[in-house]
């Protein structure tokens, strides 16, 4: 069994709405953009996975409203995309930085416009290949994949498209690499808590199949797919008002057993999973505030 236990917590001078994890090596960072002044900084992360140091601020033309990091080639870049696409303000520009080897970022490698809204947006990879996700949550029921090429530049073309087959509209998407099996792209319906699998194809094509499992009643705001010491597991934060936490096991088909952890953090509107040098950690902050918390998943 596996419990959440609290580590540190704090303020930060200003409110960072959009805020995302990566690393080089054994260091480890945190971006942060405030969307109000479009202001960004990169932090240090400490080993008990607290924020640190400050490395490096700057202004972004653009206002995040979804910001992650990806690696190809041992290169990383971050991504962002322009906070208006949440106000159904469409065209929605993003663009693409690069990411120095001492953590700092750098300029852009590729920018565009997206013509339609798409308020959720993830990297994914299979067979060394490397893709965006992007589908729309609130405006339609629209989703696309398109390709992530070296040099920090987006392919030109989606390589699959399509409408999501479901009574109503998913906000907890994922992408789950299980053991033995394809890249996934999980879904978490938390209206009639049944969750779904589906393979993603090395082409960059999304499988029509899909695995569904049991419903269990369950509401998350955020979900997490993390290799845990001995399992490979969601990470489930809920909501008001008791913002309770899960962990389950995944099933060799993307399925969801039986939980295998449990606890309670508290209030929070955003998180973040990472882990540092083998401590696996989950790192909570509000939008509108500027408080954060971070608790550590340890085995009992």
């Amino acid at each position: 069994m596996y419990q959440f236990v609290f580590q540190s917590g704090g303020e930060f001078g200003v409110s960072c709405a959009v805020q995302t994890h990566y690393s080089f090596g054994e260091n480890h960072y945190l971006f942060q953009q405030d969307v109000n002044s479009k202001g960004w900084v990169v932090l240090n992360l400490n080993t008990d996975g607290s924020p640190g140091p400050l490395l490096q601020s700057g202004t972004s033309a653009l206002a995040y409203d979804i910001a992650f990091t990806y690696e190809i080639e041992s290169n990383l870049f971050l991504f962002g995309i322009d906070v208006g696409s949440l106000h159904f303000i469409s065209p929605s520009p993003w663009e693409i930085r690069a990411i120095h080897a001492d953590g700092k970022i750098g300029a852009i490698t590729d920018h565009g416009i997206w013509n339609n809204t798409y308020e959720l947006q993830f990297p994914f990879h299979i067979d060394g290949q490397h893709y965006l996700y992007g589908a729309s949550i609130t405006g339609s029921d629209r989703w696309f994949i398109q390709p992530l090429l070296p040099g920090g530049k987006m392919g030109k073309d989606e390589t699959d498209h399509g409408n999501q087959k479901t009574k109503y509209l998913i906000p907890l998407q994922i992408p789950i690499y299980l053991h033995n099996n394809p890249t996934q792209l999980f879904r978490y319906d938390d209206y009639d808590g049944v969750t779904r699998a589906q393979d993603f194809l090395p082409d960059g094509k999304l499988d029509p199949d899909q695995y569904q499992s049991p419903t269990f009643g369950l509401r998350f705001q955020q979900i997490f797919f993390a290799n845990l010491p001995d399992v490979q597991a969601m990470i489930g934060l809920g909501g008001q008002p008791d913002y309770g936490c899960f962990i389950y096991p995944f099933t060799a088909e993307g399925g969801i057993g039986e939980p295998i952890g449990e606890g309670q953090v508290g209030p929070f509107d955003k998180a973040l999973y990472y882990t540092i040098q083998g401590r696996h950690f989950v790192y909570l902050f509000s939008k509108d505030a500027v408080e954060w918390a971070v608790w550590e998943i340890v085995s009992q």
